[in-house]
């Protein structure tokens, strides 16, 4: 999870790169950056959420699989992109 402190920061670095580049204007900077940050700890959040289900569905399956074993990474990273896929991001 991103603290507060890092979100806030990444928040800052995101509207910078973004108005260097030309991609925005704005008349309150601080506006820009609290959306910002509303915007990124909404994407952590659902994150955590989806990681969440994928490690909840690797646990009940009937046969334990360790975790950090390389087929845990292998249902990890199919069961992510299923979550994912029904989430509000689509990457």
């Amino acid at each position: 999870m991103l603290s507060s402190d890092r979100q806030s920061h990444w928040s800052l670095l995101i509207v910078e790169e973004l108005l260097n580049k030309g991609l925005i204007q704005y008349r309150d900077k601080n506006k820009v950056i609290r959306a910002t940050r509303r915007a990124l700890s909404f994407f952590v959040q659902e994150h955590e959420q989806i990681e969440q289900k994928v490690c909840q569905k690797i646990a009940s399956l009937k046969r334990k699989v360790p975790e950090s074993s390389s087929e845990w990474e292998v249902l990890y990273s199919r069961y992510y992109e299923e979550e994912l896929s029904r989430s509000h991001f689509k990457l």
